[in-house]
């Protein structure tokens, strides 16, 4: 026999019966029940097609008299080639696709937002200035792949 806590209440295991009974899980076809409690299980996104969803392409607006404020700040300019190597390693880090689940997005969609943020980064030849540093940092070495998240998000 053993005890359980979930969240205020601490419950006997030895019964599960009766747990089960009393506490219902929010969504029966995302939870099952275990020894150690209830677990979520990998495919709690089943319950809606993801293939439904497109992203909507952004479009790159390169006019002559814009100011590449994120080149003269860091001067230099993006090799597009180093910058995708480093896309490629944000994508591929189990981190960042846990990072993704827990944010919504399912395998399906995490990969069609990556392939649209990939192309507006190679495609624009002027990027915001945070967007420029942030990659520019990760380039030299002094930042992460880890921070290109909040931007593909």
């Amino acid at each position: 026999m053993s005890f359980v806590r979930l969240g205020r209440a601490v419950v006997r295991v030895g019964n599960a019966y009766s747990l089960r009974t009393r506490l219902r899980p929010p969504v029966a076809s995302s939870l099952t029940w275990t020894q150690q409690g209830f677990s979520r299980s990998k495919s709690s996104t089943s319950d809606y097609d993801t293939t439904l969803f497109i992203p909507v392409p952004i479009k790159t607006v390169n006019n002559a008299d814009d100011i590449n404020v994120g080149f003269e700040l860091t001067g230099e300019p993006l090799e597009k080639s180093e910058v995708l190597k480093a896309l490629n390693r944000f994508y591929k880090r189990k981190e960042i696709q846990t990072l993704g689940a827990e944010n919504g997005l399912d395998n399906h969609l995490f990969h069609q937002g990556f392939l649209s943020f990939r192309k507006w980064i190679v495609e624009s030849d002027v990027l915001p200035p945070e967007v420029h540093i942030m990659l520019s940092d990760i380039l030299r070495g002094s930042g992460h792949v880890d921070d290109i998240f909040p931007y593909f998000m």
